[in-house]
C-alpha cells in the first residue's frame, strides 16, 4: 500500500523515507538532464528533431525531454522535477517508476502528431505539468473542499492561456526560434488525467477483489 499523500507541513516533518520509495528515478532524469546542458554539443544528438526522427532516431522522442535551451530553461525544468519528484514517487513509486518513459512519449506524440510546424522541443516542462496534475488530482480527492490542488491547477490552466495568447512564457532560451511549446503541455496533462484515472480505476478493482474474497469466506 502507498503511504498517505500528507499536507505539505507533514513531509517537511517526516523522517527520510527508505531507499524503496526514495525517488531515484526522478533523481536520475534530473541527472541526465544536468549532464546534458553541461554537453552542449551532445544536445544536438538527444534533442527532439522533427526531421531526424521521421529517419528513424527515435529514440529523441524520450530524450528530447531531458535536454534544454539554456540555464534558466534548465534551472526552471529540472528544480521544480525534483520538487514533484519527492511527492510523485515518494508515495506512488511504482506508478511514478512504471509511467516515466510513458510520460515522455505522451508529451513529444503529442508535440509530433498535432504540432507539425514544430521542429524541435526540448525540457521537462511537460512532463513536469504532467506530473502535476495528477498529483493535484490526487491530492483533492483526498477533500475536495481543500483549495490547495485547485489553485494550483486553475494557476497552471492561465499559465497555459497567456502562453498561447503571448506565444512565449516567462523563460528566455538561448536558441533563436524556440517558442513554448503549449501542445507539449497538453500532452503531458492528458496523461496525468489518465494515470490519475488509471489509479482510481486499479483501487476499485482491488476492492471488489478484496470483498468478493470476503463474501467466499462468508
Amino acid at each position: 500500500m502507498s503511504p498517505p499523500l500528507f499536507p505539505l507541513r507533514d513531509y517537511l516533518r517526516h523522517e527520510l523515507p527508505s531507499w524503496r520509495v526514495f525517488p531515484w528515478s526522478f533523481l536520475a532524469v534530473a541527472l541526465v538532464s544536468t549532464i546534458s546542458i553541461l554537453w552542449p554539443s551532445g544536445r544536438d544528438a538527444l534533442i527532439y528533431d522533427r526531421h531526424a526522427i521521421e529517419t528513424g532516431e527515435w529514440w529523441r522522442l524520450f530524450s528530447g525531454n531531458i535536454v534544454h535551451f539554456g540555464w534558466l530553461h534548465y534551472f526552471a525544468d529540472t528544480g521544480l522535477w525534483l520538487i514533484i519528484a519527492w511527492f510523485v514517487e515518494r508515495v506512488y513509486p511504482r506508478l511514478a517508476r512504471a509511467s516515466l518513459l510513458f510520460m515522455a512519449l505522451a508529451v513529444t506524440g503529442a508535440v509530433y502528431y498535432f504540432d507539425p510546424t514544430m521542429l524541435r522541443y526540448g525540457g521537462l516542462s511537460g512532463m513536469n505539468v504532467g506530473y502535476l496534475v495528477f498529483l493535484a488530482l490526487a491530492g483533492w480527492q483526498k477533500s475536495w473542499r481543500d483549495w490547495f490542488w485547485p489553485a494550483i491547477l486553475g494557476i497552471h490552466v492561465l499559465e497555459l492561456i497567456l502562453e498561447s495568447t503571448w506565444g512565449h512564457g516567462m523563460i528566455q532560451f538561448d536558441t533563436p526560434g524556440i517558442r513554448v511549446a503549449t501542445i507539449a503541455h497538453v500532452g503531458g496533462i492528458a496523461f496525468g488525467l489518465a494515470l490519475w484515472i488509471g489509479l482510481n480505476f486499479a483501487r476499485r478493482s482491488r476492492n471488489l477483489d478484496t470483498n468478493e474474497e470476503a463474501r467466499v469466506r462468508h
